[in-house]
């Protein structure tokens, strides 16, 4: 037998349901503690009644970045996913990812730097896969 799949009226608000969800304040201040003070632009965010589900935002890569993707002029970004069913998806946990992407927008590399858990932001190291 299988079983209906949730949607978003069957998943626990945030008040009910055991993680929060972060809202747009507190997904600004993580990016920001990401970043470290650099300048960043928003790329796109996408909201549902719940809050935002999607946020990108991109920065200039670091000259010790550029030298570990080998490439200058690129570009990082970071994209906040939000947990639970919408319109993105069906994520299975909230977490940021970042991408580098070369001069051209081609991305060359990317992992996951930090995810929800138990209502605190766990932090890895930024690790890029080629």
């Amino acid at each position: 037998m299988f079983e209906k799949p949730p949607t978003i009226e069957s998943t626990p608000s945030p008040e009910e349901g055991p993680e929060k969800i972060p809202t747009e304040a507190e997904i600004k201040e993580h990016f920001d503690r990401l970043l470290e003070g650099r300048e960043y632009t928003d790329r796109r965010k996408l909201e549902d009644e719940r809050g935002v589900y999607l946020w990108e935002v991109e920065t200039a890569i670091t000259e010790e970045e550029a030298v570990a993707i080998s490439e200058e002029g690129g570009t990082k970004e970071y994209t906040y996913r939000r947990k639970g069913p919408h319109a993105g998806g069906n994520p299975s946990d909230t977490n940021i990812d970042f991408a580098y992407f070369d001069g051209m927008g081609m991305p060359v590399g990317g992992g996951n730097v930090s995810k929800l858990k138990d209502g605190e932001w766990v932090y890895f190291e930024e690790t890029p896969t080629f």
